[in-house]
Formats: C-alpha cells, structure tokens, sequence
C-alpha cells in the first residue's frame, strides 16, 4: 500500500511536472518565462514598486528577482530608478511595451486546466485553491535561506582516533 507522504511527493512531483510543460510552452511561443509574466502582471496590477517590495508580492527572493528584472529591462520591458530621497531604492515600472507584451501573451495557467477549474463550483475551487495555499504553508521552512530546525545535521567525518576532550 502507498504511504500518504508517497502520493503527497507524487502529487507535488506532478504539479511541478505540469507547470513546467506548460512554462516551456509559454516561452516557445511568447519568448517569455511564467516567472517573467508573473513579475510583469505584478508590476500591471500595482503600479510601480520597490525591487523588495515586488520579491515580496511574487514570492521570490530579491537575489532570484534581480536576474528576471535584468533580462526585461534588456528588452525594454521595465524601467528601473533609484530612489531620489534614499539612493539604497530602486523602482520598478512597467513600459509601454511592457504592457503591449502582457496583453500579448498566453495565460500563466493553461487554459485546459482554467476550463477545468472554472467548470467546479465556487465553493469547490475555494477549497482546492485553500488546500493549496496550506500545502504552501506547510512546506514554508523547505523555501527559506535557513536550514530546517529538525534536520540532521552533516555526519562528521570517521577517524580512528578519540575526538578531543573538551577543556573544563
């Protein structure tokens, strides 16, 4: 019989399986990355931002961000400015062809699995989206810089003599 965590790991593997099929679909045909889109939808949606600000609404780090935020400004697709009262902010704002390119561009989501989810009853897709959202929650410690409070620690290296008496 499969263990819970077994079709938990499966279910997670296939979701992250699914997204990046669709993401690679997404970048074939617009030349442009889900996390890019999110990143630029963000910025449509409310309006120029801080760069930490922006990490914080699109649930990346602001070291993961700076590379996504590098290769849109090449494009053309945003505009970054430091802040003129504190030079330690930088802005983020969406261009014209910023704009031009989300309208352009296919749905973050594939549009099967929106038909699919827009067919379920509103109550149905509440709790799906909330079991989400706490499966998120759940595994919150797996995506901080800091290590987890219960993991083992690095086994130390075997040797064939005593280990060092502490000083007292």
């Amino acid at each position: 019989m499969i263990q819970l965590d077994d079709r938990v790991l499966r279910a997670i593997r296939r979701l992250i399986h699914a997204a990046d099929s669709h993401s690679k679909r997404v970048e074939r045909s617009a030349g442009i990355t889900i996390p890019q889109l999110v990143v630029l939808k963000t910025l449509r949606d409310g309006g120029e931002t801080t760069t930490n600000t922006l990490a914080k609404r699109v649930s990346l780090s602001p070291p993961t961000l700076v590379p996504i935020l590098d290769k849109l400004e090449r494009r053309g697709l945003i505009v970054r400015r430091r802040g003129t009262t504190d030079r330690r902010n930088v802005f983020v704002d969406l261009t014209e062809t910023g704009f031009q390119t989300i309208e352009a561009a296919p749905k973050a989501l594939d549009t099967r699995f929106l038909e699919r989810f827009e067919a379920l009853e509103p109550r149905r897709q509440a709790t799906l989206v909330g079991a989400l959202e706490e499966i998120v929650e759940l595994m919150a410690p797996l995506l901080s810089a800091d290590r987890i409070v219960d993991e083992a620690p690095p086994a130390l290296p075997q040797s064939d003599e005593p280990p060092p008496v502490a000083a007292q």
